[in-house]
């Protein structure tokens, strides 16, 4: 499988993470229930279980990349790092998709961020593969050249090498 850069592209951005898996303590208001993003992924074909990343989200600081079981990249990436002087909840969110998915993904994306009331711009890649890097070049892009058992950690699901 080749991974030329206009064979996929990427789409990220930052958002409250209770507008995107509502708990019922939570003050924040949404019309999304996190099916949405299982929805996509399901187009994807990249295994989810949205209470994993519910318990992730309360346990870690960690990322975590979901991989599509066609094509190790597909993958979604949950960066859970939660900053102590964040008052809005916020965890980075990306996808990065087939071109050929697009027409069908793109819009199911777009529907979830306007439906959100606290989040960064949307950024939609062809060519930088930002995300790629984090998740297969991790040493430098993610642990800048430091990795440690101590540190937050990168974990991958459905990872299956080609």
């Amino acid at each position: 499988m080749t991974n030329k850069p206009l064979s996929y592209i990427e789409v990220y951005f930052s958002c409250c993470f209770y507008e995107v898996f509502p708990d019922e303590g939570s003050s924040w208001e949404t019309n999304l229930d996190g099916s949405e993003i299982s929805a996509i992924l399901d187009i994807l074909e990249i295994p989810f279980d949205k209470n994993t990343i519910v318990q992730k989200y309360y346990s870690s600081n960690d990322t975590e990349v979901f991989h599509s079981e066609k094509d190790r990249n597909v993958f979604s990436y949950f960066d859970l790092e939660k900053s102590e002087d964040d008052q809005n909840d916020m965890f980075f969110l990306g996808f990065r998709l087939n071109i050929d998915d697009e027409p069908k993904v793109f819009p199911k994306i777009m529907e979830v961020f306007k439906q959100l009331n606290t989040c960064s711009a949307l950024s939609y890649d062809r060519f930088n593969r930002a995300l790629y890097n984090k998740v297969f070049n991790a040493n430098f892009y993610f642990y800048n050249n430091n990795y440690s058992d101590s540190k937050r950690k990168m974990n991958h699901h459905n990872f299956v090498k080609q």
